[in-house]
């Protein structure tokens, strides 16, 4: 008879545990952090008889405020971005060789078609070029 005593007193002991840790778990993602982030990123999408030749940088730096439950989703996912190149150049440039997208074009990008927070501000770089080269075809 003792030693079921000692067992219920183990496991109510135990379940107290685990729920002061889960409260403390909780409490910790519903507070804001900041949190940088490195993405890979490429271009999908390139105009037909287009290809890209150049991209000045294919890294770019997130620094992004949100809920902990939000960042541990970006801590947790892959750090690649296909940027779709047609919703990021405006349609009078697409036809171009030479585009560059600035910052506020790629934030706008991020936020609105990636689903990123609005509280997410690009570090580096400060604009992007890209340069298109024609494709031959034979």
């Amino acid at each position: 008879m003792v030693k079921k005593q000692n067992y219920h007193h183990y496991r109510l002991i135990f379940i107290c545990l685990l729920l002061s840790l889960v409260s403390w778990f909780a409490m910790k993602m519903s507070k804001n952090y900041t949190q940088t982030y490195q993405f890979e990123m490429g271009f999908v999408d390139i105009p037909t008889g287009k290809k890209l030749a150049y991209q000045s940088d294919t890294v770019i730096s997130l620094a992004i405020n949100a809920k902990g439950l939000t960042l541990l989703r970006y801590e947790l996912q892959r750090k690649n971005i296909l940027i779709e190149y047609p919703t990021v150049i405006p349609a009078n440039q697409q036809n171009r060789n030479y585009v560059t997208i600035n910052k506020n074009q790629l934030s706008t990008y991020f936020i609105q078609d990636l689903g990123f927070p609005e509280s997410t501000i690009i570090n580096e770089p400060s604009a992007i070029t890209l340069e298109l080269e024609t494709v031959k075809t034979q």
